[in-house]
């Protein structure tokens, strides 16, 4: 699976604590290398819009682009 991040992903994520961006940074290889791992509990919450948990309470959206190409970080 591919993916990106567009330029608003990056501004909320310099705004984050350190602590959850290391956490995300993590989850973000685990989602890389298993996509279907437990923890990251990755789901479909809308036809075209992706959830995965980074912390039990914070989550990273994602939408799809292209045609079976791969997730945009919303």
């Amino acid at each position: 699976m591919k993916s990106r991040a567009v330029g608003r992903f990056w501004r909320l994520y310099d705004g984050l604590p350190a602590e959850i961006r290391r956490a995300a940074d993590k989850q973000f290889v685990l989602w890389l290398n298993n996509p279907r791992h437990r923890s990251l509990r990755f789901k479909q919450v809308r036809p075209n819009l992706w959830s995965a948990r980074v912390t039990d309470e914070v989550a990273s959206h994602w939408k799809k682009f292209g045609i079976g190409s791969g997730l945009t970080n919303c």
